[in-house]
């Protein structure tokens, strides 16, 4: 099954994001193997500043670590962010 392996900057940690050989999502975990926390597409919201955003279009498989307490990796898989944070 193929794998694909994310570090998260500033940790020791990473997101493993495991695909079946029809490429179907089989799971995202931890290097430990916690499954990563998800969320819907809508319900991700960032904040710029003092205004509040939310991710309208992301390609599949988007990728990106935020910085703040705790760092946290976040990946678009199948209309849901599912993230890890240190």
């Amino acid at each position: 099954m193929p794998k694909k392996m994310f570090d998260i900057p500033g940790t020791t940690r990473q997101m493993i994001v495991e695909r079946d050989s029809e490429k179907n999502l089989v799971s995202v975990t931890d290097e430990a193997g916690k499954p990563a926390k998800k969320v819907k597409k809508g319900a991700m919201k960032i904040m710029v500043g003092d205004i509040e955003a939310a991710i309208m279009d992301a390609p599949e498989g988007t990728t990106f670590v935020t910085k703040h307490n705790p760092i946290c990796r976040w990946v678009y898989i199948s209309s849901h962010w599912y993230y890890i944070c240190s």
